[in-house]
């Protein structure tokens, strides 16, 4: 599940993602996450050996941390997402937070959208908003009634589910398909230009 790298080597560390500094010794946890984790991990390092982080408690106990890449995930929005997940999961296994928890927040929302740019065909989209904004579909759906169904399922006030819960359906799956591929398309299109 998670991948340890050695704190003096930041070569092989992903690009983007999810990292945790971890002190295992006194179970305390330091929680963030980057777009580049090779220079923020190197900026974070160097500020806590040379004792001015934030944190002052991480430059007390350096020397006992590990970094850990625990999640390798290249969407911002779904890295905000994920983060309330890992504070739950470090704190529901005993360790302290060396941050304050930020408790993840988001509406859940749908909306009616065309399937494709000249298509007459309306599909229900089920999206998550976060506080800035930001635009996570989670489902895709031939009904309002399916779609409010999922959201009843997964998306309810006393709900557990603290990362998003994707529907299992052919037409998020498509939804999810296409805009890979999209992507895809648009690196070759750099690629090619190079």
């Amino acid at each position: 599940m998670f991948s340890i790298f050695d704190l003096s080597n930041l070569d092989n560390v992903p690009l983007q993602g999810i990292i945790a500094l971890i002190n295992d010794s006194d179970k305390k946890v330091y929680l963030t996450q980057g777009s580049n984790i090779p220079v923020l991990l190197g900026k974070i390092i160097s500020e806590i050996k040379q004792g001015i982080h934030t944190h002052q408690e991480l430059c007390d106990d350096y020397k006992k941390l590990k970094a850990m890449v625990i999640e390798t995930q290249t969407d911002i929005t779904h890295r905000y997402l994920h983060m309330s997940y890992w504070y739950d999961y470090f704190e529901a296994n005993g360790y302290k937070l060396y941050t304050k928890k930020n408790h993840l927040s988001y509406k859940v929302s749908k909306g009616l959208v065309h399937v494709g740019r000249s298509s007459t065909k309306l599909v229900v989209e089920v999206y998550l908003v976060n506080s800035r904004c930001e635009k996570t579909v989670v489902g895709v759906f031939e009904t309002i009634q399916q779609a409010d169904e999922f959201i009843e399922t997964y998306y309810t006030q006393d709900n557990k589910y603290k990362l998003p819960i994707l529907a299992n359906n052919k037409l998020t799956m498509a939804h999810y398909l296409s805009k890979t591929s999209r992507r895809s398309e648009a690196t070759d299109a750099v690629t090619m230009d190079r």
